[in-house]
């Protein structure tokens, strides 16, 4: 299970996302987003896909006190239209961090490469 971690405040686009009352910072929910998916991906090992690995996450952030959704709608604004494209981002954290879950079968050279 790979994790790119988005972080940058936006608008609620999606109902059930909730702003805490405590201001949280992007480093604290990062934070706590990589915790909860080193302990899902210890529970669970590699070669799920993707939304089994989303489940258990949210799971784990749910328990550790932190408001996410899963598959919230990303709309395009183009010419002050707001466009529903089918895009979706796979788990918002606080309405301040979104997180792209990647299942893989094997890493490759490629990967490896960028480190």
């Amino acid at each position: 299970m790979t994790l790119r971690l988005l972080t940058k405040r936006f608008n609620n686009f999606a109902n059930g996302l909730h702003i805490t009352s405590q201001t949280l910072s992007a480093q604290q929910v990062s934070h706590a987003v990589i915790t909860a998916a080193m302990k899902v991906h210890t529970e669970l090992g590699a070669g799920l896909l993707e939304s089994a690995y989303a489940v258990c996450l949210q799971y784990e952030l749910q328990i550790a006190g932190y408001n996410s959704a899963l598959q919230v709608g990303l709309p395009v604004v183009y010419r002050e239209v707001k466009l529903e494209l089918g895009y979706r981002m796979d788990l918002v954290v606080e309405d301040l961090v979104v997180v792209e879950i990647k299942s893989v079968e094997a890493i490759s050279n490629l990967c490896i490469r960028r480190k």
